[in-house]
């Protein structure tokens, strides 16, 4: 086979290879784009994966702060005093229903249940206890 490759022309032989060496070219950068869109395409994925896990996992609390942030549809504000005189709010977020102790404060009395609410607090050094920053009501 070597034999009658190398038996024609030189002119033959040059294209032969020049399209053999244009073709490998073509593959490599056709293969090069394709790993590009790949990347990029399972990158934006894992990026809105962990964003998603993040939302999920923190309820909307600022890491590495003192502040938090609750939002969802507030279901009731409540004393108990077994063990001890405790303040507690719950409310519910995505079909997930989240108890917080906090602090006496007027600002949950005057609220509804099924009131969609936003509540910021803030915890203290040393305390079992969150603090009532801000009650915002939306709509």
């Amino acid at each position: 086979m070597w034999r009658s490759f190398l038996a024609l022309p030189f002119v033959v032989r040059f294209l032969a290879w020049a399209g053999a060496g244009i073709l490998t070219l073509y593959a490599v950068i056709k293969a090069k784009a394709i790993h590009a869109v790949f990347k990029k395409a399972t990158d934006a994925l894992s990026r809105w994966f962990w964003e998603w896990v993040h939302r999920k996992a923190s309820l909307g609390h600022t890491p590495n702060s003192n502040e938090r942030k609750y939002g969802g549809e507030f279901l009731d504000y409540w004393y108990t005093s077994t063990p001890g005189p405790m303040w507690f709010f719950s409310f519910r977020r995505d079909g997930i229903t989240t108890t917080v102790r906090v602090n006496q404060s007027p600002m949950l009395t005057a609220l509804k249940p099924g009131t969609y609410v936003e509540i910021e607090t803030e915890v203290r050094p040393d305390h079992t206890y969150e603090s009532i920053k801000r009650v915002h009501v939306r709509n």
